[in-house]
């Protein structure tokens, strides 16, 4: 399957946002402990080359061995499979993201909100084994099996994964556009107070902000967040990414 263009549309809004995050927070992207380092890069080699990997070959490699039947059994439009992973398994993974913050799962994910400073590079900080609890690793594979023309589907997981990291970067658009984009889009400033030391059971939403909206989770403000995230650094790379339910 062709997915080059793709790859070279995240690896540019990438080496975009790396660039303007060091010309304007020089200091505060580059000062890191090892720790963080470590599994910041971990993070984004897992989420940029690891995981896509395993969804594009080895989960399709067993569909096509155990199912070969199915493979592109879904004729449907690129615009409709391009919806259905921008706007229906957003609003999956917004129920994902929900329970990956209950008391049963956020040891898996506590490490992403150890962040006390937002910049691209933790847009994958995480436990190794969180992203295996997410639901794009499981149904990404799936649906790219079952379509006949992936090409929609891949453009939305591209232009997706494009968001993440700019949500994260903290880069602002113009005052205007911001508006309209905040009134249904999550935006850098939603997530930022996503990540708040007090406030870290809002804004679960990915691409959009309505599903907050509708589902009473909510929270905005003209205020910026001061402080973010929880002070980790006294547990080491091994237990922040490995052995995260050993962090106490």
């Amino acid at each position: 399957m062709d997915i080059s263009f793709e790859l070279i549309l995240v690896f540019a809004v990438f080496w975009m946002l790396t660039i303007w995050t060091v010309k304007k927070y020089k200091e505060r992207a580059l000062i890191r402990n090892k720790s963080e380092w470590f599994i910041d890069i971990l993070g984004l080699l897992q989420q940029g080359f690891l995981f896509p990997l395993i969804q594009t070959y080895l989960l399709f490699a067993v569909l096509q061995k155990f199912t070969p039947e199915l493979r592109g059994i879904i004729s449907i439009n690129p615009l409709v499979s391009f919806l259905i992973q921008f706007v229906i398994i957003d609003y999956l993974y917004y129920w994902n993201h929900r329970l990956m913050h209950t008391s049963t799962l956020w040891p898996l994910h506590r490490v992403h909100h150890s962040a006390q400073k937002l910049d691209l590079w933790v847009t994958s900080r995480n436990s190794f084994w969180s992203s295996f609890f997410i639901i794009y690793l499981w149904i990404h594979a799936f649906f790219i099996f079952l379509l006949n023309d992936a090409k929609g589907f891949l453009l939305a997981i591209a232009i997706g994964n494009a968001l993440d990291l700019w949500r994260h970067s903290g880069f602002r658009l113009p005052g205007k556009l911001e508006k309209v984009l905040e009134k249904f889009m999550v935006l850098p400033h939603h997530h930022e107070w996503h990540h708040s030391s007090t406030i870290y059971d809002k804004n679960f939403g990915a691409n959009f902000i309505l599903w907050d909206k509708w589902h009473g989770t909510f929270y905005s403000t003209d205020k910026k967040c001061e402080i973010l995230g929880e002070d980790m650094q006294r547990f080491s790379f091994w237990n922040q990414c490995f052995f995260p339910w050993r962090l106490k």
